[in-house]
């Protein structure tokens, strides 16, 4: 489909397609290769200079350029200009109307004219991308660039040569010309060839600063220098280090200063490819009004001498726009209506007060926090300065938000096959007490398809309602539940002094309190959950989140069907029947989020997810120590409220790595485990919510979720969830654009669940260090993401390539034949989903 006979079908006929750029390092020195990357030069860097790039290519071909060449330009114009005369004749009836509607009215809004709709072609060519046409004025651009970028580099004696091949014109060591492939006539390849040579290395680097006041402050700065003998020269040195002495006299109330005021001085002239580095920082320059000449001065340091806060600022408000004043802890605060939030609270998030230096981190801060309220739809910070007395007065002007605000939204799901519609209603609150507190009132349901676990099911992966009867009893599965939480904007609980540094330290430091209730009726079995939790939630800086949650208590109430407490009785399996049965789980939880992608400026970026969680070890403790009877003596268990309580350790990580392909393009790699221990109090298994499964839209793709495992254990019947107690899965995604709201996607999932504890029901479950890589499964596919702008909508298609449940020798998809049998564990699973799996 995408063959590249075509790719030349609108290159003019005097023009070639640039088809490929190269780039080849030499040296003609003694030096080796790896002197080029001493300084973390690479061909990607260069790459990125080079100003004429070809067509973008995709895993498939240079789908966007096969997308414009489908175009018909003949047919396109014809089209163009019927639809031009259709848009012009009602743009005339437009006119006519709005100069009628005009003579009468002098109020009169005019009708806007039509614009031509795109004809089918424009829209390909819109999507696609014209062919690029070799450019020679480019070429000369870019061996320039490239010179100019190595010198940046410390490559001063480097020489860029550029050259271009013919594809049509090629010829052999004797000079014959070579017979061309049709596909490659009208085609080139620029080819740069990169000789580096020797780099230059800094002999000195010295500071030469006029200003004493700056020379004092920036003693302790300079053991530190990111500049020193001995390494290879590199502008971007001189920048990192321009930012940080920049960065740090910003902390030190240089109000004024900025980094275009340092400069550097590079001498090559001492030979031996080495250079003598000056840094300088120049005088404050001014105007002055009265002889209207420039002048020079030295930095000045300024202090706080005001703070002012506007709560309840408008745009429009100007100087004749009246305010009560209130001041609270030496800060003004000038308002027009009653304060809707406590002055004490604002006051709390400014991190800088009177008569303190001028710190720049600090005032970015106190904007992150008063934006981390939710009150404020904008925070504009401004300053006055007086420099004879080397002040500022700081205005805060604060744009209120709405309080309130309410949303519905509906979605349609798809879960092991099976169809669904879900629903919420929240109603949010983000002032509910006058302290920024932030109320939640949520209610959520949702129907879905689902069989019975009491029904025998064939185990094929792949398997979907089939018959009349299933679809008649469609929606069989019901879920509904209101949830409550609220967020405060302080760490409850802590040591006042404590909590005061902390909330200096930490960006809008939170108390969450929430309480829950899920009712489940399900075909087999009815399940209502309650839950309460209470923890604190913080952040480092923007990579780093935190979240501590000392308490969380749930109550588990499972009423099964007679059938299914048959199918549990018949089968004996104290496994499946702890996982439905009536428990109560208090514990806590301590979770850790890094996250990467906050800082744009990295293209390779990392994200890390870590959360430990234990529940009933203080419980099973606090009976012990105080000789507590069991309740149950043949368990060894205790009871809560007359319910046995859960007692387990749980422990899970999920670490991805983002890394961008080209400009548009990029590679997803995601490592995630955890392993749960049951503990004495319900020793047999981990409560159902609290297990591991795989498989799913957002796992391994090619099984339907809680399908897979547990290890090789084959279920020729899947009549209940495969859950375990570890975890192991890998995942590799490839995304890459299609057109402007489409994406494409190739993925590999691999991965499985085991057990801690041998079941006899469970044969191969067990979780075994020297075969349990034999028993990790493997699935692929492709699919493709819609960008809706709100949300993504994901579309993936994967089928098994490893079945860990089949026979050894046979697991591996063309192992074995493809026999019928054989075919039920290979089908293709249909995943719908909303954002990124990962």
């Amino acid at each position: 489909m995408l063959s590249s006979c075509s790719q030349t079908k609108y290159v003019p006929a005097d023009s070639y397609l640039l088809s490929e750029n190269e780039i080849i390092i030499k040296n003609d020195s003694t030096v080796a290769f790896s002197l080029l990357n001493k300084t973390g030069v690479t061909t990607d860097e260069l790459n990125g200079v080079i100003k004429q790039q070809p067509n973008r290519k995709i895993l498939i071909g240079k789908f966007h350029l096969w997308l414009y060449n489908r175009s018909n330009e003949e047919r396109m114009e014809r089209k163009i200009e019927k639809k031009q005369q259709k848009a012009d004749k009602k743009n005339e009836k437009i006119k006519a109307k709005n100069e009628r509607k005009s003579a009468k009215n002098p109020y009169y809004e005019p009708k806007q004219l039509v614009e031509r709709k795109l004809t089918f072609g424009e829209k390909l060519r819109k999507a696609g991308e014209a062919p690029v046409i070799l450019d020679s004025a480019k070429i000369d651009k870019t061996t320039k660039q490239m010179h100019l970028y190595l010198i940046k580099k410390g490559y001063f004696d480097n020489v860029v040569k550029d050259s271009v091949v013919l594809f049509d014109r090629k010829v052999d060591k004797k000079g014959n010309p070579v017979k061309v492939s049709k596909k490659d006539r009208q085609k080139a390849k620029v080819v740069y060839t990169v000789i580096p040579n020797e780099p230059y290395t800094i002999n000195k680097y010295e500071r030469v600063i006029a200003d004493q006041n700056i020379v004092k402050v920036l003693k302790p700065l300079k053991v530190d220098s990111i500049i020193a003998a001995g390494q290879n020269f590199n502008t971007d040195r001189l920048e990192k280090e321009r930012t940080r002495i920049t960065k740090f006299l910003l902390e030190q109330g240089f109000y004024f200063f900025n980094k275009e005021f340092i400069y550097f001085k590079v001498d090559s002239t001492i030979g031996e490819k080495k250079v003598n580095i000056t840094m300088g920082i120049q005088n404050f320059k001014y105007k002055d009004m009265v002889n209207d000449t420039m002048k020079d001065k030295p930095h000045q340091r300024f202090v706080i001498k005001e703070i002012r806060v506007f709560p309840d600022f408008h745009p429009k408000d100007d100087e004749t726009t009246k305010y009560a004043k209130l001041t609270v802890d030496s800060i003004d605060f000038y308002h027009k209506y009653k304060m809707k939030i406590r002055p004490q609270l604002l006051a709390s998030t400014i991190l800088f007060k009177e008569g303190d230096l001028y710190r720049k981190s600090l005032i970015d801060a106190t904007y992150k926090k008063f934006i981390g309220l939710g009150n404020f739809r904008a925070v504009n910070m401004k300053f006055i300065e007086n420099e004879d007395e080397g002040t500022l007065i700081v205005l805060i002007r604060l744009e209120p938000s709405k309080a309130q605000t309410f949303t519905a939204a509906t979605d349609g799901t798809h879960t092991n096959g099976l169809f669904g519609v879900e629903g919420s209603m929240t109603y949010t609150h983000s002032n509910v007490f006058g302290g920024a507190e932030k109320l939640q009132v949520s209610v959520a349901g949702g129907v879905e398809m689902q069989r019975l676990l009491t029904d025998s099911v064939s185990a094929n992966v792949g398997s979907e309602v089939s018959s009349v009867e299933e679809i008649a009893n469609t929606f069989n599965t019901l879920e509904f539940g209101p949830k409550v939480s609220l967020q405060i904007h302080r760490l409850l609980f802590v040591q006042t002094p404590l909590e005061k540094l902390l909330h200096k330290k930490l960006s809008n430091p939170n108390t969450e309190f929430s309480a829950s209730l899920n009712f489940q009726r399900r075909p087999d079995f009815r399940r209502s959950i309650e839950e309460f939790s209470f923890g604190w939630v913080y952040h480092e800086s923007p990579p780093f989140t935190w979240r501590v949650s000392p308490l969380i208590i749930s109550a588990v109430s499972i009423d099964k069907s007679d059938a299914f407490q048959n199918i549990i009785d018949e089968l004996n399996d104290r496994f499946l029947a702890a996982s439905y049965q009536d428990h109560i789980i208090a514990g806590g939880k301590l979770s850790f989020v890094y996250n990467g992608q906050t800082d744009k400026k990295v293209k390779n970026t990392f994200y890390v997810r870590s959360t430990i969680e234990t529940a009933g070890n203080i419980l099973r403790a606090g009976y012990d120590l105080a000789g507590a009877s069991y309740a149950n003596d043949s368990l060894q268990s205790y009871n809560l409220l007359n319910i046995r309580f859960a007692q387990f350790v749980k422990m899970s990580v999920d670490l991805r790595y983002y890394f961008p392909v080209g400009k548009e393009s990029k590679i997803v790699y995601r490592l995630a485990g955890g392993v749960g221990k049951p503990m004495a109090n319900l020793k047999e298994a981990l409560p159902f919510e609290k297990s591991f499964f795989a498989g799913g839209s957002n796992g391994i793709r090619a099984w339907k979720a809680r399908t897979l495992g547990p290890g090789s254990y084959q279920d020729d019947e899947l009549r209940y969830d495969k859950i375990g107690d570890i975890h192991l899965e890998g995942n590799v995604e490839a995304r890459f654009p299609l057109i402007s709201w489409v994406e494409g996607a190739l993925f590999v999932d691999a991965g499985n669940i085991w057990l801690l504890n041998e079941d006899s029901l469970r044969v191969g479950g067990l979780f075994d260090k020297s075969k349990f890589i034999s028993e990790i499964a493997f699935g692929g596919g492709l699919g493709l993401r819609f960008d809706l702008d709100f949300f993504v909508i994901r579309l993936d298609v994967a089928a098994p390539i490893k079945n860990p449940s089949l026979p050894g020798g046979s697991r591996w998809i063309w192992e074995g034949g493809l026999s019928e049998e054989r075919k039920n564990f290979y089908k293709p699973q249909f995943n719908l989903g909303i954002g990124y799996p990962f």
